[in-house]
């Protein structure tokens, strides 16, 4: 009786301490991720404040875009609003 008291105590026992470092490496995760993402999104204003677009205006919309759309104003600027760079010197 003794016998399987302690192997059910010392089973709570590990599913605790295993969802206590499943909780950590969530954690983790979720701080890398969201890292990336400011990232990311720094870097895509620093971007649309050093290019020249072709009219002052876009480059103002876009720096508002991504500034209030976080990371995924800054793909949609990555992917399609960077300004063409001219073949022409």
């Amino acid at each position: 009786m003794l016998k399987n008291v302690l192997g059910i105590i010392a089973l709570v026992i590990g599913a605790i301490l295993a969802v206590k470092v499943l909780l950590v490496l969530f954690h983790l995760v979720g701080i890398l991720i969201v890292s990336i993402g400011t990232i990311v999104w720094i870097a895509a204003l620093v971007h649309i404040c050093l290019q020249q677009f072709p009219a002052p205006i876009n480059k103002i919309l876009w720096f508002v875009a991504v500034f209030f759309t976080h990371v995924l104003g800054a793909i949609v600027y990555f992917l399609f609003g960077r300004p063409a760079k001219s073949l022409v010197a």
